[in-house]
């Protein structure tokens, strides 16, 4: 949920570092794997000891999605609250 967030306020060509506390999740499948094994392995062992993890992003470019189904709201003020102090 953090990296999509993240990445639905972007602009193309835009950095950002997020910080992704362990209460929004991660889920292999969905997220971004790292391409080292040593590197995938600590990445398993921090998400199953609920530590935060650090993404850096790039948005190269976007499309249009023909299929958005429009999950992506923005966070109000509690949920950015919670998000930034869980």
């Amino acid at each position: 949920q953090g990296i999509e967030e993240a990445l639905h306020s972007m602009h193309p060509g835009g950095r950002r570092r997020i910080v992704l506390p362990p209460n929004l999740g991660y889920t292999g499948d969905k997220g971004p794997m790292p391409p080292a094994a040593r590197d995938r392995d600590q990445l398993f062992d921090n998400v199953e000891a609920r530590l935060p993890i650090v993404f850096d992003l790039e948005l190269l470019s976007v499309m249009d999605d023909l299929l958005d189904r429009g999950e992506y709201d923005n966070l109000d003020a509690d949920d950015a609250k919670n998000f930034f102090i869980s």
